[in-house]
């Protein structure tokens, strides 16, 4: 056991206390949102760059796979989200070249 081992420790108990109350907001709050919502995965990636930097900070495997993980995680979703926009986009685009002409020649607003 290396000198900086149990400071190190120390602040591995105190990260993992910290994140409580943010899982909570998390698992109550956030859930309100849907699933793809902005605001639910701008907090999602914060918490996910928090995991990153004390991974870092305490060289801590396990929260960096765990949010490796949960970036993927994000990445799909937002990917997933920017699909839906384009199909709709263009499913609104198709929508407008077949209405008929109005009693002008027109197309109606």
């Amino acid at each position: 056991m290396g000198v900086g081992a149990v400071p190190r420790a120390v602040a591995r108990i105190n990260y993992r206390m910290l994140r409580i109350p943010l899982r909570l907001v998390d698992d109550a709050a956030m859930r309100l949102f849907g699933e793809q919502a902005r605001l639910r995965l701008a907090y999602e990636r914060l918490l996910v760059d928090c995991d990153r930097a004390a991974a870092a900070l305490l060289d801590d495997e396990a929260l960096r796979r765990r949010s490796a993980g949960a970036r993927v995680s994000i990445i799909r979703r937002q990917r997933r989200m920017q699909q839906d926009a384009l199909a709709f986009t263009r499913q609104r685009a198709r929508f407008g070249q077949r209405r008929p002409p109005g009693p002008s020649g027109t197309h109606p607003a």
